[in-house]
């Protein structure tokens, strides 16, 4: 999708995950969680393959769920999943990031040598579930269209504003509504809390199927996105622009060059210009000063302690 919207907020959203997920505090909820998960299945560790994929998926719903736990698990067990989905709760409230992992640059360096557009990269990245478009308000929004029921469902976690989601629930619909053939009253129609996450469920009658000029799905997608990165502009300590991506991408390429060699900035240097050089031209980078360089490091360093998106040039 080419959409300028879309395209900005799947950029903001990785570079959003890729700072977190090198952040210190987000990194050690990220190890306290696989300590858990190896207490769970006694000692087996999964990033040693030492799990099967269904044990690993079995994981990552229990965590999730907000359903009691299973009274036949013992106590132990029992209570290594309550720790667990508390510190998967502090992880979504506190950094809003999920699901994701982290990206090698040098992967995304040689894709984009290769004429792919970063957005194209991101989206091969990224599961369906995790789309960015499901973000908004600093709200996490799980969407699900129905259209036999002709409804639509956000799942809305750790957001205590809920007329403030409902408003912004009502102008995604409106989207739907606009191109509707019949009239719809009222958009949202349901809400419900169960104590954590809000479910609110918004009428869809009349919305009309796929033609000639694109399907609604494409079009909702569209608006959403529109709606969202109006919401992240709003905050003030967010300042991204597409065309910082290069500076993020070779900035973060140092940072993991410095961190997994235990190197220094003169060395990630020379390895960068001596190793990179010719894909450095390829993205635009013929000669990096001294002034350049220092400012690829100090804000990349700020945007990973802050596990946010800010300026980068």
């Amino acid at each position: 999708m080419t959409d300028p919207n879309y395209k900005w907020l799947y950029h903001y959203w990785y570079w959003k995950t890729q700072y977190t997920m090198r952040n210190t505090g987000y990194l050690d909820l990220y190890l306290y969680t696989s300590h858990l998960r190896r207490e769970y299945f006694d000692g087996r560790d999964c990033d040693k393959g030492e799990l099967t994929e269904d044990e690993y998926t079995k994981w990552y719903l229990l965590t999730k769920m907000n359903e009691d736990i299973d009274p036949s698990l013992s106590k132990e067990k029992s209570s290594i999943l309550l720790k667990a989905r508390e510190v998967v709760r502090h992880k979504i409230r506190d950094y809003k990031v999920w699901g994701m992992v982290r990206i090698n640059q040098d992967y995304i360096i040689d894709e984009m040598c290769k004429g792919h557009e970063l957005v194209d990269i991101i989206e091969a990245l990224i599961p369906a579930y995790n789309n960015p478009t499901s973000m908004c308000a600093g709200a996490i929004l799980l969407c699900n269209i129905d259209k036999h029921n002709e409804t639509i469902t956000f799942k809305v976690r750790y957001q205590s504003d809920i007329t403030a989601i409902i408003s912004e629930v009502e102008k995604f619909t409106a989207f739907a509504k606009q191109q509707s053939r019949h009239h719809i009253s009222k958009n949202v129609v349901k809400t419900a809390y169960d104590g954590e996450d809000y479910k609110i469920t918004a009428s869809l009658r009349g919305y009309i199927p796929a033609n000639e000029s694109g399907s609604n799905d494409d079009r909702f997608t569209i608006e959403k996105s529109k709606r969202a990165r109006e919401i992240l502009e709003k905050n003030a300590s967010i300042k991204y622009e597409t065309r910082g991506d290069i500076s993020r991408i070779i900035g973060l390429w140092i940072w993991d060059y410095i961190q997994e060699n235990g190197g220094t900035q003169a060395n990630a240097r020379r390895t960068l210009e001596t190793f990179k050089s010719e894909q450095l031209k390829k993205l635009g980078k013929f000669e990096v000063s001294d002034r350049q360089f220092d400012r690829w490091v100090s804000r990349t360093k700020a945007c990973i302690e802050a596990a946010e998106v800010l300026e980068i040039k």
